[in-house]
C-alpha cells in the first residue's frame, strides 16, 4: 500500500475521531495542535486504526505514536511486510 493511501485513510479517521470538520492534517500533527487528542481518545484513534488497516498496534507501539508521520511511518512498514 502506498503512503499517499495511507495518509488518505489516516486523514479521514482523524477527522472523524477528533471532530475535524475539513482541518486538514498535517504530517507534523501532535496532540499540542489538536485540543482534544489525550490518552483517551488516542486509544480510540488506535482502535479505530486498527479497525481499518485490519490490523493489531502493540501498546507498547502505540504510546510512542506523537505525530501523524509516526503513525503513517508505522503503517508503511506493517502495511507492505
Amino acid at each position: 500500500m502506498k503512503k499517499e493511501e495511507i495518509q488518505k485513510q489516516l486523514s479521514i479517521i482523524f477527522e472523524d475521531i477528533f471532530n475535524l470538520a475539513g482541518m486538514k492534517i498535517g504530517l507534523d500533527t501532535e496532540p499540542q495542535i489538536i485540543k482534544d487528542w489525550d490518552s483517551l481518545v488516542h486509544v480510540r484513534l488506535i482502535s479505530a486504526i486498527e479497525e481499518e488497516f485490519q490490523i493489531r498496534i502493540p501498546m507498547e507501539d502505540a504510546v510512542k505514536f506523537n505525530k501523524v508521520n509516526m503513525i503513517l511511518d508505522y503503517l508503511f512498514v506493517k502495511l507492505n511486510n
